[in-house]
């Protein structure tokens, strides 16, 4: 692993992120890397917008006529701010699905500002609040539009997870059969993919790619442009996934995942990209990584570097600047 973003308290090292990446274009060619990217990871949910296509490339989202915020909402790992939520509940009641249909669960790690709302206007913490009820009512409504079970939904047998599972395989070129194989929080299934193949994904994911069908080129299209309709939705007030769709006025898209991952795709460039910061503990590393590869290969201006804050303060309790975060020089 390549030492990728350091903590600084005063001028000393607290802190060391290691890590790996890929820089990757839509014909597999390597742009840029450093550390194991042919080591499969979990990505967790940076694969979420990956796992959308099912749902509009099947026809289930022109099916249950959903709008473009609702695609959006399917690609996220939203906050639980009262617009999230509004829409999970219209989608569910759209598609005729209950609460308990949703195998997502009750998440306890609200953003801290919604979970204070919640106790303080005496709300319930609902599973419309779980940054992946989107997804999950993607997955029900793909469900329940080829008539299939709801019951089982989110195990890997089932139909709809071995339709998600083959186009990610085809969408990286990776077959997952034999690789490493969880589950995620949400309860879905948690497939592996080496660095490599998540960001040769996310190219083919961003261009017009010809080893990509007609169909699925399409409703990529239409999924990026949700997100550019809707930036809010993939992540919530302040998140960085949309703040780098509002920065960029949708020129460049990026997914967080869970223990320090991040995918991105840069479509009029025809680039993906795929990290990981080894110990998962720190999303800062991670997104300083990607802000740094963004810049470095002038894929964001200069202005939009300073925006998605390149150098990250560390404050006192008492509100002064004690220290702060940068990448590390491994170029």
């Amino acid at each position: 692993m390549t030492l990728l973003v350091e903590s600084f308290r005063g001028n000393y090292v607290e802190d060391k992120h290691f890590g790996a990446f890929a820089v990757v274009d839509n014909h597999g060619k390597i742009i840029d890397n450093q550390g194991n990217i042919e080591h499969p990871i979990f990505p967790r949910s940076s694969v979420k917008p990956l796992q959308a296509l099912v749902l509009v490339e099947s026809g289930a989202a022109k099916y249950w006529d959903l709008t473009n915020r609702e695609i959006a909402l399917a690609c996220a790992s939203h906050y639980g701010e009262d617009i999230h939520v509004e829409i999970a509940e219209k989608w569910a009641k759209k598609i005729r699905v209950k609460d308990a249909n949703l195998c997502c669960g009750i998440y306890k790690g609200l953003h801290w500002e919604v979970a204070a709302s919640l106790i303080r206007e005496h709300r319930p913490n609902t599973v419309f609040h779980h940054p992946c009820s989107g997804k999950h009512l993607g997955f029900l409504s793909t469900v329940l539009h080829y008539n299939e079970p709801i019951d089982g939904y989110i195990l890997r047998k089932h139909p709809v997870q071995k339709a998600i599972e083959q186009t990610l395989n085809d969408m990286t070129s990776f077959e997952t059969l034999l690789a490493p194989f969880g589950t995620d929080g949400c309860s879905a299934p948690a497939l592996t993919f080496p660095l490599y193949n998540l960001a040769l994904g996310f190219a083919r994911f961003g261009s017009d790619s010809q080893s990509v069908p007609f169909n699925r080129r399409k409703a990529a299209k239409q999924i990026l442009e949700a997100l550019r309709e809707h930036p809010l939705l993939i992540s919530g007030t302040k998140g960085f996934d949309s703040k780098i769709i509002e920065v960029t006025k949708g020129r460049v898209f990026a997914k967080i995942g869970a223990a320090g991952v991040y995918t991105a795709t840069v479509p009029d460039k025809g680039i993906g990209i795929a990290l990981k910061i080894e110990d998962g503990c720190s999303s800062k590393a991670a997104e300083m990584t990607l802000t740094h590869l963004l810049y470095k290969h002038n894929l964001i201006t200069e202005e939009e570097y300073r925006k998605l804050d390149p150098v990250r303060p560390i404050y006192s309790q008492a509100g002064h600047k004690v220290g702060e975060i940068k990448v590390a020089d491994y170029s």
